[in-house]
This record gives C-alpha cells, sequence and structure tokens, in this order.
C-alpha cells in the first residue's frame, strides 16, 4: 500500500519524477493513492505548465501499468488538464477527484476497457460538465458488467439539468448495483430530475447502501421527496442511507413527512444518516413521522440527524426523536445530533437527551453539536458532559458549543 500527497506543495518537476519513478519499483503493489491537489511545479518551461501536466499524466499512466498485482487506484488530480489516465484492465477500484476539464469523453472509453472493475469513484465539483458529458460516461459504465459501488459527485456542476439526470438514470436502471453515492448538491435539478432518479433506484431492489447528498437545490420541491420515498417500497435490502437536503427551502412539510414515513418500509437499516438543517418547515409534527419509522428498526447502529437552522424546532421535538430511539437501546453504537443555531430548545432539551441516552446501553459514541444554541446554558452542558463521562458505555463523548 503507498499513499502520497503533494497538497499545495512546491515542487521541481526533476524532483517529482524522480519520486514517482521510485515507486515503480514496488511491482506487487495492490493499493495506490496519489493526490496531486493544486500541485505547484516550479515550472521549467517558457510556455507555462501545459507540457509539465502532461508528462506527469505520462509518468503516472506508466506507473500505474507497471503494477502487475494492483486492484485499488485513487487519484486526485485537481491541477491535471487535458490528458486522460491511461487506466490498467485488471483494477478492481478506482477513484479520480478533478476539478478541471478532463476530457470526459476520453475518461469514458477508459473506463469502458476496466473490464474486472467492480468500485468507481468520480467527483467533477466545480467543472463545466454538461448533460452530454455526463452520457459519455454513463454509456462505458453500463459496459462494466462486474460494477458493485457507484460514487459520482458533481458538487455545484451548474450546466447539469434534469436531461443529464435522464440520461444517467437510463443508463443505470436495472444494473446489479450494491452501493450508489449521488452528490448533486449546488446544481440546477428540479423534481423532473429527481423523478428518474426515483425511478431508477426502484428497478435496483439487491441495492445496500444509497447515497444523496442534494444541498441547496433550491428548484427541489415536495414532489421529489414524494417520488423518492416511493422507491424506498422496492429496497428492502438497504442496510445504509445518507440523504442530505439541508438549504432547500422550497421542500416543505408534506414532502417531510411523506419521506420520513416511508423510512419504515427499510427494516434492514442499519446506518440512518439525514440532513435536514436549514429547513423552515420541520417541526414536531414531521419529527413524529421519523421517530414513527425508527421505532419499528431492530437493527440500527448509527444514528446521524442534523437539523441545525431549523427555525421550528422546539423541545418537545428532540423529546420526539429521543423517544423514538428507545426501542434501539440493543442496538445503537453511534449517536450524531447537530442542534446548532436553534433557538427554542434550551435547558430541558439536554436533560431529555441525557434521559434518553442512559437508557441505550449499549451507545458508545455521542457527539452533540449546540452551536449558538442561545437559550441552553453553560452549566447545563456542563452537567451533561459530567453525567455522560460517568456512562461506562460511553468511550467517546463530544459536545460542540460556541
Amino acid at each position: 500500500m503507498i499513499r502520497l500527497i503533494f497538497k499545495s506543495s512546491i515542487i521541481t518537476w526533476e524532483n517529482l519524477k524522480r519520486i514517482l519513478k521510485a515507486i515503480e519499483f514496488y511491482e506487487n503493489l495492490t493499493y495506490f493513492s496519489l493526490d496531486l491537489s493544486y500541485l505547484v511545479l516550479a515550472s521549467t518551461f517558457t510556455e507555462g505548465s501545459k507540457e509539465e501536466f502532461d508528462d506527469i499524466i505520462d509518468l503516472i499512466s506508466g506507473i500505474i501499468l507497471s503494477f502487475r498485482k494492483l486492484k485499488e487506484l485513487k487519484l486526485r488530480l485537481d491541477g491535471i488538464r487535458k490528458k486522460p489516465v491511461q487506466l490498467d484492465q485488471r483494477l478492481e477500484l478506482f477513484q479520480l477527484n478533478t476539478r478541471n476539464s478532463l476530457p470526459v469523453f476520453k475518461l469514458g472509453s477508459s473506463i469502458s476497457s476496466l473490464s474486472e472493475l467492480q468500485s468507481i469513484s468520480l467527483s467533477f465539483n466545480n467543472t463545466n460538465i454538461e448533460d452530454y458529458d455526463l452520457k459519455y460516461i454513463t454509456t462505458n459504465l453500463i459496459q462494466l458488467t462486474n460494477l458493485k459501488d457507484l460514487a459520482l459527485s458533481f458538487l455545484k456542476c451548474t450546466k447539469l439539468t434534469d436531461k443529464g439526470m435522464e440520461i444517467f438514470s437510463e443508463c443505470l436502471s436495472h444494473k446489479n448495483m450494491s452501493k450508489i453515492w449521488i452528490g448533486l448538491s449546488g446544481c440546477n435539478i428540479t423534481d423532473q430530475g429527481f423523478l428518474n432518479i426515483s425511478i431508477m433506484l426502484s428497478t435496483l431492489p439487491r441495492l445496500e447502501e444509497l447515497a444523496l447528498s442534494c444541498l441547496e437545490c433550491g428548484e427541489l420541491k415536495d414532489d421529489s421527496l414524494i417520488r423518492l420515498s416511493s422507491s424506498f417500497t422496492n429496497l428492502v435490502h438497504l442496510k445504509r442511507l445518507f440523504l442530505a437536503f439541508g438549504f432547500c427551502p422550497n421542500i416543505g412539510q408534506i414532502g417531510l413527512i411523506n419521506l420520513f414515513q416511508s423510512l419504515s418500509f427499510l427494516r434492514k437499516i442499519r446506518i440512518l444518516e439525514l440532513d435536514f438543517s436549514g429547513n423552515p418547515y420541520l417541526d414536531k409534527n414531521t419529527l413524529i413521522a421519523l421517530a414513527n419509522s425508527i421505532h419499528l428498526y431492530n437493527k440500527l447502529e448509527t444514528f446521524k440527524l442534523d437539523i441545525s437552522h431549523c427555525e421550528k424546532l422546539s423541545n418537545k421535538g428532540i423529546r420526539i426523536i429521543m423517544t423514538g430511539l428507545e426501542t434501539q437501546k440493543n442496538t445503537l453504537l453511534s449517536l450524531n445530533l447537530n442542534l446548532s443555531y436553534n433557538s427554542n430548545i434550551s435547558d430541558k432539551c439536554i436533560k431529555e437527551i441525557f434521559s434518553n441516552i442512559r437508557e441505550l446501553g449499549l451507545l458508545n459514541k455521542l457527539d452533540l453539536k449546540l452551536t449558538k444554541c442561545d437559550n441552553i446554558s453553560l452549566a447545563c452542558i456542563q452537567d451533561f458532559n459530567l453525567a455522560c463521562s460517568k456512562m461506562d458505555n460511553l468511550i467517546h463523548i463530544c459536545i460542540i458549543t460556541d
């Protein structure tokens, strides 16, 4: 296993080449991770850095191909432009992060040659990737018959539209996938685009892990969550679920209640992570729906809930959630609550939390974030921390305040 990080480093081309060339001797390497984030080369070319970057790509490609037993490859090439990396057909896992304009169609062609690939992670955050580019990637992905795990991130890729989601969803429908992570935060998708994603998910009954990150997607409304809810009836094998719809101001109470009620279908869930921060409609009624679904679980090990910046959140809402967790006293190991920037919760809320966690006999990790909760006193937090420290089962306690 080799992991190299050159984040924000200033280095000459010759020294970088020496470092990378030395790795070629490890021909039996099975895991290689290379991070060239924001690499600054002491330029030796008078015409700029394009030639240097192309030479780096050539060198990296040669090194990768020299690893005869390489199974996992992770690359972060935030500074690399123009030229695609040559990929080894024996790879089972490939991860790429880039913030620049790699030729997507060439990348897609390279991916399609990886017949043994089982897991792929592609991050195109803050790029100019468009719907047409996404077509090249997804049409090549469907040729990977062994692919089980897929992670795609398009953070703030504002040129992606509902058409791109339609292309993406059609290509991945009915695939034998076990894990899908999709990051669309800051993108301009609407309910129509999300409908396509929901239809695709309903065709993946063997899915065990699902992550949807749609933070700050201002065009999403209740219909998006209602459609997503309908797909959960087919995802009966789901063990891990991550949903992030924070700061989506047009998602209202109807959408929240529909989604939270549909979580009751996911009886095999072990890890549940939800982010609905900044939602102006989240209140005790929506949290009742969430608590009722959690109450039906019997295998939940990790629960993470971010409901910071929710102006209607109250002490009663927190009590409802904690009561819902009571049925998990024989399974829950980790609890993470972010209640920051909520002025309606008080010392009573903290006492409610402690009263309930005492009943969670297996809980060994507690994270509680209370930044800018002005009605919670320092004395109450200190008492809470002291009481938690006396609980033998709690190994990790992290309480964040101002």
